[in-house]
């Protein structure tokens, strides 16, 4: 597999200016109505992952919940990066998610503070990067955590109802159901590569 360069190119540019330029900001009330409705996804999921007799569809439900919430907020809150050292940008960055207070999600950008200082100073990091502006590469990883939740999701259903899960028609007609719209093209594979992850039986 090659190594993309230490700098952005021109398609990150392009898909940059292209989904930044579609990307409506959140209006008062709408940002007032995110707060609260992120607030009672992130507590219910807690609840749920707390409690050993808890349904496995409703927590995967709200998992899913969090991170459609979450990719809607990255999606329509675009910035540019400041000329910086890479290491700072990604500080940056940590600053402008930190409010939405997910601990996956602040994980995963001190991880790319790591990587970043780690090649900064010129300590040999294999571990995967990025070097595309902050927001979409963060906007990726938000869009490939709400499509593994959805699979997630579709996966607990079909699992209580059938015992299987299948990869059809009917299930890309259920996920545009639950997403209220035909997948994006983060959402259709555009936004990275990871697999659709197995479902972790949960400690009873």
């Amino acid at each position: 597999m090659s190594e993309r360069g230490p700098v952005c190119d021109a398609s990150d540019e392009a898909k940059y200016q292209r989904m930044s330029a579609s990307a409506r900001p959140l209006s008062r009330s709408e940002a007032a109505a995110f707060d609260h409705d992120l607030s009672a996804a992130r507590m219910r999921e807690d609840d749920l992952e707390n409690d050993p007799a808890a349904d496995d569809v409703a927590l995967r439900r709200a998992i899913f919940e969090k991170w459609r919430l979450i990719h809607d907020w990255t999606r329509r809150n675009p910035y540019r990066d400041k000329p910086a050292a890479r290491p700072d940008q990604w500080r940056a960055a940590l600053e402008k998610f930190r409010p939405l207070r997910d601990r996956e999600l602040i994980d995963w950008l001190l991880l790319q503070i790591d990587v970043a200082t780690n090649l900064a100073n010129g300590v040999q990091d294999m571990r995967p990067r990025d070097p595309g502006p902050t927001w979409l590469v963060t906007l990726e990883y938000v869009s490939n955590r709400k499509r593994k939740a959805l699979a997630t999701l579709h996966w607990a259903e079909a699992a209580e109802k059938e015992g299987c899960f299948t990869v059809d028609s009917e299930w890309h007609a259920r996920s545009a159901a639950i997403l209220g719209h035909e997948p994006s093209d983060f959402e259709r594979g555009d936004g990275g590569h990871e697999g659709v992850p197995f479902i972790v039986e949960r400690e009873k």
